[in-house]
């Protein structure tokens, strides 16, 4: 079996957030690059992004991921994005090093779904 790295983050990502309690309380299910019609709120997530380290044996890859909250209303939406925020605050995965969140945005895709967008920046280490 081939060692995971940068390319493997979302089953990572998932696990982590699944593995915190206040996260899997607060929302239905997480998807990876999920679109509608999902019972609200849930989360889905998506690899955006991954610049590579100097070369494999100095520096991680850094990954960009973004992870959207879809709720039914504004507030229950804000209130999920600052639990999966301090979810991946505190996540501990050998693949992933810290996380931050480095933007945020807000949508309304139809009359009775509300989203918080948060954009995250995640060091890789190759797992070997």
């Amino acid at each position: 079996m081939a060692s995971e790295s940068s390319l493997s983050i979302g089953k990572h990502l998932r696990a982590a957030l699944l593995a915190d309690q206040a996260v899997k309380a607060a929302v239905n299910d997480i998807y990876p690059l999920t679109g509608w019609n999902q019972e609200l709120p849930y989360i889905a997530y998506a690899v955006t992004g991954i610049e590579a380290g100097i070369t494999k044996s100095i520096g991680p890859d850094c990954t960009l991921v973004e992870i959207a909250v879809y709720a039914e209303t504004y507030d229950q939406a804000c209130e999920i994005a600052e639990t999966v925020r301090d979810a991946l605050y505190k996540m501990e995965d050998p693949l992933m090093g810290p996380a931050r969140v480095i933007n945020q945005k807000d949508a309304m895709p139809n009359d009775d779904t509300y989203m918080k967008i948060l954009t995250i920046r995640i060091l890789t280490s190759p797992l070997n």
